[in-house]
């Protein structure tokens, strides 16, 4: 056996035990959350939960914003390609394809991206090159803003959080200003097996983007802070605390590709970094992480129920 082939050989023995690992590590995560909320199922459900529905509301109304921005975002960088998709379809596009990472392997909601968008005469390079540049960007942009809410984590030095999120920031401009700095994150990113930026130039549109997405965090945050004081007495401090462990779990959950929309993983996250940074019981914060999985959910069907139905008047 030669050495390129024994090389290659011991290369893809350690990938698959990487990605054996990796399950492995997912499933014992899931599991322990679906344990500690059995345990504490019937605590959950006797809790005197005090529901303020105006608040609720409005958490749902900022929420839609929200959910509102990706699309936009996407269309952008597709222009940065030369690429052309009108916001109404691209919204359409994106919430009935984003039913698909609920099937395991998360994928399906790219491939349907892919599809929907290729019949809007969209070529197939752009849109995976435009959906890789949009999961980067939007998690630069959950790491800056999950950064500064760190500030008001207890036993946190506030100067931590601002260092991390100003490391976000001048990551990004440097990115988008330097075309050799550009280059190497595309080389890792290649390296990493994650197609992204191909047919893209480095400069002042990307780096705006970044910061539109960033406003998408902030709103994000917000919408989270209001709806949890929907059902919990809390100070503006303690909401962004909460605010932070939110946005962290969420974004470990995005690197997730097994379990349908990291389900499991992110409550998991979520519990613990509550539990971290606050002294609520462990069944109060299981039901904080199980009420923000809802609220999410019912949003995206709110945005994909109608992008259903706008699609067969389309036809």
């Amino acid at each position: 056996m030669s050495f390129p082939t024994a090389f290659m050989g011991r290369s893809n023995l350690l990938r698959i035990l990487g990605a054996v690992a990796a399950t492995v590590l997912i499933a014992a995560i899931a599991y322990f959350f679906y344990k500690e909320l059995a345990a504490n199922w019937n605590k959950f459900l006797e809790y005197k939960w005090k529901i303020r529905y105006d608040l609720a509301a409005a958490s749902f109304a900022l929420l839609f914003v929200v959910f509102a921005i990706s699309p936009l975002a996407w269309v952008r960088i597709l222009r940065l390609q030369g690429a052309h998709l009108a916001p109404l379809p691209a919204f359409l596009i994106f919430y009935l394809a984003n039913l698909g990472k609920y099937i395991p392997g998360k994928l399906w909601g790219y491939g349907g991206q892919v599809y929907l968008t290729r019949r809007e005469g969209v070529e197939v390079g752009h849109v995976i090159v435009s959906t890789g540049v949009l999961l980067v960007l939007d998690y630069f942009a959950g790491l800056a803003f999950a950064s500064l809410t760190v500030v008001f984590w207890p036993n946190v030095p506030a100067a931590a959080g601002i260092a991390g999120a100003m490391a976000v920031a001048l990551l990004m401009a440097l990115l988008s200003g330097s075309e050799r700095a550009f280059n190497l994150m595309k080389k890792a990113l290649a390296k990493m097996k994650v197609t992204a930026f191909e047919g893209i130039r480095p400069g002042r549109g990307l780096f705006n983007i970044w910061l539109f997405l960033l406003s998408r965090w902030l709103l994000l945050g917000a919408a989270f802070s209001i709806g949890i004081k929907a059902i919990l007495e809390l100070s503006v401090v303690e909401s962004i605390a909460y605010c932070g462990a939110f946005t962290l779990s969420h974004l470990g959950s995005m690197l997730v590709f097994i379990l349908p929309a990291g389900l499991g993983v992110r409550e998991y996250l979520n519990v613990t970094l509550l539990n971290a940074v606050t002294t609520l019981p462990p069944y109060v914060a299981i039901g904080i992480s199980v009420a923000t999985r809802l609220w999410m959910t019912i949003m995206e069907l709110i945005c994909a129920l109608p992008a259903v139905a706008a699609r067969r008047i389309l036809k």
